[in-house]
């Protein structure tokens, strides 16, 4: 009964709290909407090609991030992509397999160039002094990832998979001996670092307190799970600084090359010069 009261007092009091979430989100939504389509009604042609530009840049680099994050997500199906690719892909489809991805995230020439004309459609509503739409070229093989891209496609993938290339080690006919050898100086500190704590810094001590060497051998066997989760923790910190690093220095160099295509089109004066 008491809650029955409760429930019936106060329901018009919860259902105008849900009523003001839900009008409030929509607000959001709707001046999001507004924020990310302008009507360009007080600009001028000049202001319209310099938010156009940034607007642009901000479509690209956009796809360029989801696109590289969704092909190097170790936590799901490409991790074994990456591996294979690692191991066995040639270079080419590797590349062709990348643009590709790239395309269907709204890369191709025509994506941005229905995205440009969007833009100028949109500005054309509120002039009557109209703009020509722009026309963009095919983007050329390999112009986006050409071969400097190629390498730092291969060490993200390379890192991103490393926990699965180790089991396969043996499998594994062509070797990145520099990656190799960078990764697994860690474990090197780790060995001496215990040595020396173990039997240089705890020994004598325990010889001075006169302690059993039976009962210091099995202190020293308990602390093997600490010592193995520090070394799986290293490890994967390791792996993710490098794998981070890469991935960055590939989305870098990705969006260096459609801004080298952008420029290429010449975007701002196919807009002025229609005039």
């Amino acid at each position: 009964m008491f809650i029955s009261g409760f429930m019936s007092r106060h329901f018009s009091f919860l259902m105008l709290i849900v009523i003001v979430t839900l009008l409030t989100a929509c607000s959001n939504e709707t001046e999001q909407r507004e924020q990310n389509t302008c009507d360009y009604k007080s600009f001028t042609i000049d202001e319209f090609s310099d938010t156009l530009s940034v607007k642009v840049v901000d479509y690209i680099s956009d796809r360029v991030t989801q696109t590289i994050e969704t092909k190097t997500n170790v936590f799901s199906t490409n991790i074994f992509r990456m591996v294979y690719d690692s191991v066995i892909e040639d270079d080419s489809t590797r590349v062709a397999k990348w643009e590709e991805s790239f395309e269907k995230s709204g890369l191709s020439s025509d994506s941005i160039q229905a995205y440009v004309n969007n833009e100028i459609n949109i500005y054309n509503l509120s002039h009557e002094e109209k703009i020509n739409p722009v026309n963009l070229i095919s983007i050329k093989k390999r112009s986006i990832i050409d071969d400097v891209a190629l390498e730092k496609v291969k060490k993200t993938e390379w890192m991103a998979s490393f926990d699965l290339v180790e089991v396969i080690w043996s499998m594994i006919p062509k070797v990145n001996i520099i990656l190799f050898l960078v990764f697994y100086v860690v474990y090197i500190p780790i060995f001496c670092i215990s040595f020396i704590f173990g039997f240089v810094v705890v020994q004598p001590i325990v010889r001075l307190l006169n302690i059993p060497e039976q009962d210091f051998r099995e202190f020293m066997s308990s602390l093997k799970p600490i010592f193995n989760i520090v070394l799986v923790v290293t490890s994967f910190l390791v792996i993710m600084a490098f794998s981070m690093k890469y991935s960055y220095e590939l989305e870098s160099e990705v969006i260096s090359n459609y801004m080298k295509y952008i420029l290429s089109q010449d975007i701002p004066n196919q807009i002025l010069g229609a005039l």
